[in-house]
C-alpha cells in the first residue's frame, strides 16, 4: 500500500506478522491521517493475534525547522 501527496509519501508493506512503514519527505496532517486509516486497515485481520511495526525512514523530514538547525543533522527543506 502506498500513499504520496506534494509534500511525502509513504508505503506499508507486511511480512508474516509484522507490518513495514517506511516514511519519505515531510510529515503533514494529510499524510499522517492517510497513515494511520492504512495502518488501522492492514492490522484488521491480526484481531488480537501478536503483531509487530518496524518503520524504516531514513528520508523522512520530521524535525521543526528550529530543531534541525540546531542539530544540524538534517538540510533545510524549502527554504528553511
Amino acid at each position: 500500500m502506498k500513499f504520496e501527496n506534494n509534500y511525502g509519501s509513504y508505503s506499508l508493506r507486511v511480512e508474516g506478522n509484522i507490518v513495514i512503514g517506511q516514511f519519505k519527505g515531510n510529515l503533514n496532517p494529510e499524510l499522517l491521517n492517510h497513515f494511520k486509516a492504512a495502518l488501522l486497515n492492514t492490522i484488521e485481520p491480526f484481531k488480537h493475534l501478536p503483531w509487530g511495526y518496524i518503520s524504516h525512514s531514513p528520508e523522512v523530514i520530521a524535525a521543526t525547522p528550529d530543531a534541525r538547525k540546531k542539530h544540524g543533522r538534517c538540510k533545510p527543506n524549502n527554504g528553511d
